[in-house]
């Protein structure tokens, strides 16, 4: 155990045998402790004022002052030693703080499982409830051993409509030979992507706007499964340009997003519909790409605009997500001809 870690449990130690010793006593008495023991002790105002060499207005204002929680930490210790007390202070929790800390687990797991969730089953690869509950326990136990420093920060063989079918060449770079169904490959992809979350979500100022960017966060979000993951596709797909096409298309579209980032040519959320549009559009990856431009058009919201995430989404369940992804499919193929109104509105901008 490291020293870090062991400091931390010698806190967790302390909050818990408060929780242990006191958690009993943490009803404030109607009249506040000061009343209270002073009448126990059978002592009048003036003769707990005649002990603290104070008046009895003194003591009167500090017994008001403590129900309503105006009375100062050093006048309570005062007041306690004039009446040979201790006064005891305390934060307490309702549960023990590996509880507390559990439960903030399973909060953050369930947060990033679902975003994942989200960009997965609008690519019609959703999991079953019971893959997705384990894989919030899995994350969640991951996040208690590592206690990342923003815990508490307020954030494949059948390839349905709109996916990419992989070549030989690009199937041989799953790394797990014991994967045989779409349902599998699912599972370990949703675990990746989720993982690739967290990573972007500790990038403090990330050069959203360049290409090597544009190929770490791929591989963020894919490297876990896949040997070519952050490496533009070298083969034609049923969609997008040329392979050669690819590195020129995507710089282009990096500049063009900088000037109208920098001349405030689009609202933010707009900007990053379209961005997201052109990436799907070029497919500089074998596979992904639609997850990966997603994810690229937060960046730019969260990380470049400081404006909030695209709700994917949009109030829809996990479990009618086939409506919501159908809608997708549909706006993505209108804004390939130039109109972007069902986009636009798919991802909430008003006009």
């Amino acid at each position: 155990m490291s020293v870090e870690k062991i400091v931390t449990k010698q806190y967790r130690d302390k909050v818990n045998q408060a929780v242990s010793q006191f958690g009993g006593f943490s009803v404030l008495p109607e009249e506040g402790w000061i009343r209270t023991v002073r009448k126990a002790f059978g002592m009048s105002g003036t003769q707990l004022a005649k002990k603290l060499g104070v008046t009895k207005a003194r003591v009167s204002k500090a017994e008001l002052d403590e129900p309503a929680g105006s009375v100062t930490l050093k006048t309570m210790y005062s007041m306690a030693e004039a009446m040979d007390c201790k006064f005891v202070y305390a934060i307490v929790p309702e549960h023990s703080v590996e509880e507390v800390v559990k439960q903030r687990a399973m909060q953050r797991a369930q947060a990033q499982v679902a975003v994942a969730s989200t960009h997965m089953a609008l690519e019609a690869q959703s999991l079953s409830r019971e893959q997705l509950n384990f894989e919030t326990e899995r994350i969640a136990a991951q996040i208690m051993e590592q206690m990342p420093p923003d815990l508490w920060n307020t954030s494949l063989m059948d390839y349905p409509d709109g996916a990419t079918p992989l070549d030989p060449d690009e199937m041989e770079g799953l790394k797990f030979e014991h994967v045989a169904t779409r349902q599998e490959l699912d599972q370990l992809e949703q675990a990746a992507i989720t993982e690739g979350i967290s990573w972007l979500r500790k990038q403090k100022t990330p050069e959203v706007l360049s290409e090597a960017f544009v190929c770490e966060l791929h591989r963020q979000l894919f490297g876990a499964v896949w040997t070519w993951a952050g490496t533009f596709r070298r083969t034609e797909k049923n969609i997008g340009v040329d392979p050669y096409q690819i590195a020129i298309r995507l710089r282009q579209l990096l500049d063009d997003v900088a000037y109208c980032v920098e001349h405030n040519s689009y609202a933010p959320k707009e900007l990053a519909a379209r961005f997201h549009h052109q990436l799907v559009y070029i497919h500089l990856f074998p596979n992904g790409n639609g997850r990966h431009a997603r994810i690229m058009a937060d960046a730019l919201l969260t990380k470049l605009l400081s404006e909030p995430a695209i709700d994917w989404a949009g109030g829809y369940s996990l479990e009618s997500m086939n409506e919501r992804r159908s809608d997708y499919i549909a706006a993505l193929r209108a804004a390939d001809g130039h109109d972007f109104r069902a986009l636009l509105k798919f991802v909430g901008v008003k006009h």
